[in-house]
């Protein structure tokens, strides 16, 4: 049986399915706490799991979110136009 730290480095590689699991673990816990008929069903103890695997998910999650490099969010300057009217030069 996998280890706890196994288990989060292979979300860590795997994020998109991390964040798969994160997006249906909160959809059912939501749909299951606001009373959507088919969500109403579910077993106390299977709404524990359902928390217990989403919690890594969203550790996962938030250690993967990176700040966006400055250089990929420049705003290209087309040198044949003036900055200010739009005109060229």
């Amino acid at each position: 049986m996998p280890s706890l730290k196994e288990f989060m480095e292979a979300l860590a590689v795997a994020w998109p399915v991390a964040l798969t699991a994160l997006i249906g673990c909160t959809a059912l816990l939501a749909g299951n706490a606001y009373g959507v008929r088919y969500a109403t069903g579910i077993p106390e103890w299977i709404l524990t799991i359902i928390f217990a695997v989403g919690i890594p998910c969203e550790v996962v999650e938030l250690v993967n979110i990176r700040p966006v490099d400055a250089a990929c969010t420049a705003i290209p300057i087309d040198a044949g136009h003036d900055d200010a009217a739009g005109r060229a030069n």
